[in-house]
């Protein structure tokens, strides 16, 4: 069983403190997203739908994230930002191996349609 590489979370801390605690929320939230995918409403709330708007808020939280610690720039349009996402998902899959099905929405949503990803982006962070 794969288990959480701290000593790398640790650096991942000290290089990029607020991109770090909005990527660990925004796991969470993919991992909602990832369950609830295929689901439908039955008399009640829509589960997909909100983990849908959590996960669209915890995304527009981890880019202001990544401005503020310098890995973006605001000049920066979706397409690098839907990069540089992928790059700290591949960063952040070695060091919390734990989260596959977080992984797995990840891969859905930025990897597999370089235009939807970025469509996203756009939408979600204004850009």
């Amino acid at each position: 069983m794969a288990t959480t590489d701290y000593n790398a979370a640790a650096q991942l801390d000290e290089k990029i403190p607020h991109t770090h605690i909005a990527l660990t929320n925004l796991l969470t939230k993919m991992a909602k997203c990832d369950k609830y995918k295929n689901k439908k409403p039955f008399l009640g709330r829509d589960k997909k739908r909100d983990a849908l708007m959590a996960f669209e808020v915890g995304l527009a939280e981890l880019v202001a994230a990544m401005r503020l610690d310098g890995i973006t720039e605001d000049s920066d349009d979706a397409e690098v930002i839907r990069a540089t996402i992928c790059d700290l998902m591949t960063v952040c899959m070695e060091v919390y191996p734990n989260w596959g099905d977080a992984y797995r929405f990840a891969a859905d949503t930025f990897a597999r349609d370089f235009g939807a990803g970025s469509a996203l982006i756009k939408r979600v962070c204004r850009l």
